[in-house]
């Protein structure tokens, strides 16, 4: 999962910095295996940061940047990077509003999760309905009918005289209240 915002003039970048996902980045392996936060003040001349990295730094003009873990309970989601074209000191206060947007979109993130898994497990409890009902219609019918020859047998016609027997009993309680 990864979102953007941008200005006009880091847009040309975008493209580039989704792309990003799919790539090995150490500082993203990082904050997932200690579950910490990783801050950059200066992320273009960090040394914890791969050279790749703080060239892409120095091109955007970005200069300080925060890699936040995305926590769920006991599960790791992903990470929530934040840059900054101004300096940024990571000051306690900022770094605590940071963790509780984390923890805001972690949130969200495992909702989404959790009602696609709902929106499956739906779809397949219809299909397993469909596929239910479907079978008590065969054995029903196997049931009222010889399997040899698939005429009605005797349960059949003890089905249908119950019925009509009902049947014109309200009939004759109709007639009789009108």
């Amino acid at each position: 999962l990864r979102c953007l915002n941008t200005s006009e003039r880091t847009q040309q970048f975008s493209d580039r910095w989704k792309r990003g996902a799919s790539r090995p980045d150490p500082v993203r392996a990082a904050v997932l295996a200690t579950r910490r936060p990783m801050l950059f003040p200066d992320a273009q001349n960090d040394d914890r940061i791969p050279e790749s990295g703080r060239n892409y730094f120095v091109r955007t003009l970005l200069r300080s940047t925060g890699v936040f873990p995305l926590l769920a309970k006991d599960e790791v989601l992903g990470v929530l990077s934040i840059a900054s074209h101004r300096p940024l000191d990571f000051a306690a206060s900022l770094v605590e509003l940071l963790e509780g947007l984390a923890t805001q979109v972690a949130t969200a993130v495992q909702g989404i999760r959790l009602y696609q898994e709902l929106a499956r497990s739906r779809e397949q409890l219809q299909r397993l309905n469909e596929q239910l009902q479907e079978s008590m219609g065969i054995e029903h019918h196997l049931a009222r009918t010889d399997a040899l020859t698939g005429i009605p047998n005797r349960r059949f016609i003890d089905e249908s005289i119950e019925a009509e027997y009902a049947r014109a009993i309200l009939n004759i309680l109709e007639d009789s209240t009108a």
